[in-house]
């Protein structure tokens, strides 16, 4: 049965832009005996980026959400890479209503190939599969403006790293407080070395539950209280996630 292709067009929200238009092509799929490509063009668009993808599906809709999956990988990767906010939209968006961000990243062709590579990469590597969901949380904490959703994303960077990327012990048996801080023992050095306050996963730990499962009243004090424990966590999700990375990229 022939492929249909399908071309789907994605938005990039953010303080971002490309110095020229380009295009690339993209390995999808990963079966090595049945390789496709996607062709992809990136230019400048009313929010930041427009990006034009084709996909091979049955219908328009799978292909819109391949397409979705495809380069939503990549854009996660890269949102960590530049350690900016990147919002995907899958509707036409035009400029009224969004932010006019008078700086803004410039961005090379070099640069997104890379993060497609890295994103196959991981999607390809079962043991790299926790990166790959962990970058995305982090993405969503970097775009959220509700203090309550940013800490609990960037608290699921720390805690999915902190359950995959750990050496096994005793003490690792006994919950997901324990694995992460094996995993920053494994991976950022000695406790006292991490310049964080005392019993800072257990804090962080104890507040996520808090926020989660309602046991915290959530006042102008909780937002206050919160907000500052952000920028702490930003912080330690980014230099988690580097020092996995670096460690199992080479």
């Amino acid at each position: 049965m022939p492929r249909i292709v399908w071309e789907v067009k994605l938005e990039v929200g953010g303080a971002v832009k490309v110095a020229r238009p380009f295009d690339m092509r993209q390995a999808k799929g990963f079966d090595p005996n049945d390789q496709f490509y996607s062709d992809i063009s990136i230019k400048n668009g009313a929010c930041g980026l427009t990006a034009n993808i084709t996909a091979y599906a049955p219908t328009s809709e799978i292909a819109y959400k391949a397409a979705l999956h495809f380069f939503g990988n990549m854009i996660d990767v890269l949102c960590f890479k530049i350690d900016l906010p990147l919002y995907l939209y899958y509707y036409h968006v035009t400029n009224r209503g969004n932010e006019e961000y008078t700086t803004k990243r410039i961005l090379d062709k070099p640069l997104f190939e890379e993060s497609f590579r890295i994103a196959r990469e991981y999607a390809v590597n079962t043991e790299k599969h926790a990166i790959l969901r962990a970058l995305g949380w982090y993405r969503k904490g970097l775009m959220s403006s509700d203090p309550i959703e940013k800490f609990l994303s960037l608290w699921n960077v720390v805690e999915s790293l902190g359950a995959k990327f750990h050496a096994q012990t005793d003490r690792t048996n006994n919950g997901s407080i324990n694995q992460i801080y094996q995993c920053f023992l494994d991976y950022i050095g000695q406790e006292e070395t991490w310049g964080l306050p005392d019993r800072w996963i257990n804090s962080m730990h104890e507040l996520r539950s808090q926020l989660a499962h309602g046991g915290r009243t959530i006042d102008i004090h909780t937002i206050e209280e919160v907000s500052e424990h952000n920028v702490t966590l930003k912080n330690q999700a980014n230099l988690l996630l580097q020092r996995i990375c670096d460690r199992l990229d080479h």
